[in-house]
């Protein structure tokens, strides 16, 4: 046997064994498949680098979230210091009123002077 009829015979039993498509386009079902396995493939993907986004801005959160605590914390005493202010002062404003609105009635319930003179 020569090595040209040997490689013939080869040929012949491997076509045998793995027949050829005669039409060149896929099998829809193989279509279906190749596309779940690529949708799956960027949603993992998508879902996988969101997670490691956020584990990352945790490690950093602590640092960030500690000034950012602290700065609004003395934001809440400078307010609360103000307001305090705020409202000494209208108290204050309140009891002056208060005491003009006393004097002006006591003021008005004076007996008038009488006519009647007496004489000098």
């Amino acid at each position: 046997m020569t090595s040209y009829a040997a490689a013939h015979m080869h040929l012949q039993v491997t076509d045998a064994v793995q027949p050829r498509p005669t039409d060149p386009t896929m099998d829809p079902n193989d279509v279906a498949f190749v596309k779940g396995v690529i949708s799956f493939m960027l949603v993992a993907g998508t879902g996988i680098g969101t997670f490691w986004l956020w584990l990352r801005s945790r490690a950093k959160a602590p640092s960030d979230f500690d000034s950012i605590l602290e700065g609004l914390r003395e934001e809440h005493a400078q307010i609360q210091a103000d307001l305090s202010a705020r409202m000494a002062e209208l108290e204050e404003r309140v009891d002056f009123a208060e005491r003009q609105l006393v004097q002006g009635r006591q003021t008005a319930r004076l007996p008038e002077p009488s006519e009647h003179r007496t004489p000098a």
